[in-house]
This record gives structure tokens, C-alpha cells and sequence, in this order.
């Protein structure tokens, strides 16, 4: 672009078009008529249907083949919900408070607590021979997080 302010600068020299704006409406109509056609002649030609064929055939193959790898690679897995189960033969160290809780005696009470996440902490509470004994599990994995022995001292309760 040129400002001309003394007029002593020629126009920038133009080309004229090759095509007229008809001619190129005209072969743009004819090449999207011409893709068209093709989209729609082209899956009917047989070289394109064994074409497809093949790629099929070649997805099913590799799809066979994935399962047969999934299938050797199979692994089971037994889950079964915990069970609270009696030994065989009880440890020789341990009460027999260990195997049943009913021998830590009566139970005073239990008090799910739902603020622990994510498992939870359920605690029970049972009197056995003037000692308060409070138990806290937690609830899926059933793991002993605290244990609290409350007594009396021999002392104080003489007074």
C-alpha cells in the first residue's frame, strides 16, 4: 500500500483473475457434488467391501486374542466376610476370655461411634470383678484400637 502525498508513485501493479467469481461458485459446487457422490458410491465398490472386510477380521482376531490373554492371565480371588470363629484348640496362655467375650462378664453398654472415618469405631463397655473394661473395635476389620481398664483403688474404696 502506498500513500501517495506527491503523486509522483505509480499504482501497485494488479493481476487480473484468472477465474470470475461464477467460475469459482461453479467449481466449488462441483467439487463438494463430486466428494458427495464418492461417500456415497465408494463403500459400494468391492474392492472397499473386502477392504472392510479385512479390517474386520483383523479387529476380531485381536479382540480373540485379548480374551485369550485375559483368560490365561485369570486370577480368583475368594472373599468371604470375616467370621468370628472358635480355635481349634485354645492358646494356653491366654483366659478364656479370649475366645468368648462373654467371660470379660456382663456387657454395661456399646456406643458406635460414627465420627471416625471411614471405617467407624464401635466401643463396648463390660464389668468384670469391680474393673471397668472398655473396648474400642473398629468395624470392618474388626482391629482392637483401645482398650481402658477403670478401677476402684483398694484405698479410696475402704474410705
Amino acid at each position: 500500500m502506498y500513500f501517495n502525498f506527491e503523486d509522483n508513485h505509480p499504482d501497485t501493479p494488479t493481476l487480473p483473475r484468472t477465474l470470475t467469481r461464477l467460475e469459482v461458485v461453479l467449481l466449488t459446487a462441483v467439487f463438494y457434488l463430486s466428494v458427495v457422490i464418492l461417500a456415497m458410491v465408494l463403500p459400494q465398490t468391492e474392492w472397499f467391501k473386502a477392504m472392510e472386510a479385512r479390517r474386520e477380521a483383523a479387529l476380531e482376531e485381536q479382540q480373540r486374542q485379548e480374551m485369550e490373554r485375559q483368560r490365561e492371565n485369570a486370577r480368583f480371588v475368594f472373599v468371604q466376610p470375616r467370621l468370628d470363629m472358635p480355635s481349634q484348640a485354645p492358646p494356653k496362655r491366654y483366659e478364656l476370655s479370649d475366645i468368648d467375650r462373654q467371660a470379660l462378664g456382663p456387657r454395661l453398654g456399646m456406643r458406635p461411634d460414627p465420627h471416625i472415618p471411614p471405617e467407624g469405631i464401635e466401643t463396648e463397655y463390660f464389668q468384670k470383678g469391680g474393673v471397668q473394661v472398655a473396648t474400642q473395635w473398629t468395624h470392618t476389620s474388626r482391629r482392637l484400637r483401645s482398650l481402658v481398664l477403670k478401677w476402684e483403688p483398694a484405698a479410696i474404696a475402704a474410705s
